[in-house]
């Protein structure tokens, strides 16, 4: 029985691990399960196959007599060298917990997507305990990224990462990605401008939204009731590469990002997006108008998709709409376009 410290000649970095076996035969195990697939490798065995064995010395540091001794003295190696915080080694826990606790700490650091957060609730549900994260954050394997909110030690999450750990508490994500930041995902922002960086969430009225999102200055959220976020048809999956989030339909989209018109949104640029909306969907956009509780926006989207002379624009029944009465100012010093009686920039009147 014997502890053994396995030193990366390029980093400094150390693994302790203990045997029953010899040094070498246990370190031709470490090799050929390096040499494995992906699934179930641990941190030893990445740095083994990113670094090559070859730069690997391998020694054997004590001699002990029985089980107990072997794991109190690979505790004292572990913590000597400091090799379970992951800038001085690959060692997954304070060792001497044998292979079920070894792993506990791999499993959830390889189930968890890169560039999410995860909260303490949530991980409490998987068994780790406050005080083991806490342990896992001073070995720097986790750190907080919010109050009750973990990520990936040195992980960058953005926007959408915090838009995940939203959307997966809930069976109905009603706060997505909408309005202009959802077109220009789905790729039909080439009107924007290189230095737009706003990002627009929407959610109805009754979405509690947590503060994480302060965090990020461009993330603009719009808290409303004028569309229908629980219909399944209206949302889509968008992924980011390393995780799905959901973004509104480009049906939705389109009338999200009036709706920001003329505060949020420039009547020009909206009209040049909408130009571009070849291929909407004339069921779906009938039923989100019926349903829309902005008349400045269903005015707003029949003046866009006709002056666009969209072919689904003609499979629309107006008549079915409430359109309202009066005329709406959109704007100012506009002139009035006399068939939907909402004020359009003098170049756009016909």
């Amino acid at each position: 029985m014997i502890i053994y410290q396995v030193i990366n000649k390029i980093n400094g970095k150390s693994y302790i691990g203990q045997t029953t076996q010899s040094l070498l035969k246990r370190k031709k195990e470490h090799i050929k399960s390096a040499l494995k697939s992906k699934e179930g490798k641990n941190y030893f065995h990445w740095a083994l196959v990113e670094n090559g064995e070859e730069n690997f010395e391998w020694i054997e540091l004590e001699k002990c007599d029985n089980k107990k001794e072997l794991n109190e003295r690979e505790k004292f190696y572990i913590e000597k060298f400091k090799s379970n915080n992951n800038d001085f080694g690959y060692n997954g826990n304070l060792g001497g917990q044998g292979i079920s606790q070894r792993g506990k700490l791999q499993r959830l650091v390889d189930s968890w997507t890169k560039g999410t957060m995860r909260t303490v609730k949530e991980l409490e549900a998987l068994g780790y305990t406050p005080q083991l994260l806490k342990i896992y954050s001073n070995s720097k394997w986790i750190e907080l990224f919010s109050r009750g909110i973990y990520k990936l030690y040195n992980d960058k999450v953005n926007w959408q990462g915090v838009l995940f750990g939203f959307q997966k508490k809930s069976e109905v994500p009603k706060l997505h990605a909408g309005g202009k930041t959802a077109l220009n995902l789905m790729g039909y922002g080439h009107y924007l401008s290189r230095n737009e960086n706003k990002v627009f969430l929407f959610s109805d009225r009754k979405e509690n939204i947590h503060s994480w999102l302060k965090k990020f200055d461009n993330v603009i959220l719009k808290r409303n009731e004028v569309f229908n976020y629980t219909k399944p048809e209206n949302l889509k999956l968008y992924n980011t590469g390393n995780f799905a989030i959901m973004i509104s339909s480009p049906e939705l989209a389109a009338m999200e990002m009036l709706y920001l018109i003329p505060n949020e949104q420039s009547f020009d640029e909206a009209l040049k997006i909408t130009e571009g909306l070849t291929t909407l969907r004339p069921q779906l956009v009938q039923s989100l108008l019926e349903e829309c509780n902005s008349v400045k926006v269903k005015r707003l989207f029949l003046f866009m998709a006709e002056k666009s002379q969209h072919t689904w624009f003609k499979e629309l029944n107006l008549t079915k709409l409430n359109l309202g009465s009066g005329k709406r100012m959109i704007i100012q010093n506009g002139v009035l376009d006399k068939k939907y009686h909402i004020t359009v920039p003098r170049e756009y009147a016909e």
